[in-house]
This record gives structure tokens, C-alpha cells and sequence, in this order.
């Protein structure tokens, strides 16, 4: 990144998709640049609106197979996120 910080912002990643390697990454996970906002939000597990190398490099290996694996992911983290809301909802 540019600041030093070790984490990457949305914008810096995004500014960073046409790099080779990047594509050579995105190739590897079976995804396309239309997967990487999506990618990039699931690995932000604690909406810091940032991602640090080692979550983003566990991250993607993680989602490393079938091309659809993102998809999953993504419904596995909105389920999540719908089982805690619905959880505080039932408090009152």
C-alpha cells in the first residue's frame, strides 16, 4: 500500500487489478474482476474497510476451487450477519 500501514483500502486494491499478477491470482481462484468487490468484503470480516496481506493471502486460499466457491462464501457471511441481527432482534 501507499501509506506504510501494511492493510489495503478498496480503492488501492481496486487501482491494483490490472497488475499481472493480480490477474494471475484471480485466474488460480477461477474468479473474474466482477468477484473482487465481493471478495474483498468477505475477507474484511470486521468492516474495517481495510485488509492486511495475511488476511487477504488465507483468504483467498480458502476460497481456492470451484469458481462458484465466492458465492457460497458470500451467502455464508450474509447468513451470519442475518443470525446475529435476528439474535439481538429476539433480546426484546
Amino acid at each position: 500500500n501507499k501509506d506504510g500501514s501494511g492493510e489495503v483500502t478498496w480503492e488501492e486494491f481496486k487501482s491494483n487489478i490490472t497488475d499481472d499478477s493480480v490477474q494471475a491470482l484471480l485466474a488460480l481462484l477461477e474468479l473474474n474482476d466482477s468477484d473482487l468487490w465481493v471478495l474483498f468484503h468477505l475477507l474484511d470480516d470486521k468492516q474495517a474497510a481495510t485488509l492486511d496481506a495475511q488476511k487477504f493471502i488465507s483468504g483467498c486460499m480458502r476460497l481456492k476451487g470451484p469458481a462458484r466457491s465466492i458465492d457460497l462464501a458470500q451467502v455464508s457471511r450474509n447468513q451470519t450477519k442475518l443470525a446475529e441481527r435476528l439474535s439481538h432482534f429476539m433480546r426484546f
